[in-house]
């Protein structure tokens, strides 16, 4: 069925008519992750880059708001989409509140695919953004994987992921202990 999903990711994108309003499209896009139709992270980020970007270049900022809000879904793969349909349009400035909130929202999921998607996206918001970057992984240290952390950082300096991957530890360890405390 992948391949059907993937046939059907390249039908929205190239035979779409213009001119359907984006309320419509975002409602029956969200449906598709509700009923289980997307659900595996190669249909979903397809569908992000394919469909959700180019939806969101088109018609601006109430899109992208509606879309960024599916960031607290309880389905892993439409919360993933709120930050990975913003891939395509990641270097427009009006998007980094957005994604960052989503963002922040994600890695804050125990799941493996959403705290990659966050990853994903601080590493190419990073080349429009470092500021904003270095200032949500302070924030979120404790939160973040090996791998999304890595990925976030990968087109910073050597010594600068360092850094990160230790404070990374540090902070775990000090949620860890503040866990603990709390349940004592």
């Amino acid at each position: 069925m992948a391949e059907d999903k993937l046939a059907g990711v390249l039908y929205l994108q190239e035979y779409l008519p213009d001119g359907v309003p984006w309320r419509e499209s975002v409602s029956r896009y969200s449906s598709l992750f509700e009923r289980g139709l997307i659900a595996d992270w190669n249909t979903c980020d397809w569908f992000c880059v394919r469909v959700l970007g180019p939806t969101i270049a088109a018609n601006g900022r109430g899109c992208a708001s509606a879309i960024a809000k599916w960031s607290t879904s309880a389905r892993l793969w439409k919360a993933r989409a709120s930050v990975v349909g913003f891939m395509p349009v990641i270097a427009v400035s009006d998007h980094h509140p957005l994604v960052l909130r989503s963002s922040a929202v994600l890695i804050r999921r125990g799941e493996r695919f959403a705290k990659t998607a966050v990853g994903w996206v601080l590493r190419d918001l990073s080349k429009h953004d470092s500021v904003s970057v270095t200032e949500f992984l302070k924030q979120n240290l404790a939160h973040f994987s090996t791998e999304s952390i890595r990925n976030a950082l990968k087109y910073s300096p050597e010594a600068t992921r360092r850094k990160f991957l230790e404070g990374m530890k540090a902070a775990r360890q000090q949620h860890a202990a503040d866990g603990a405390s709390r349940r004592s």
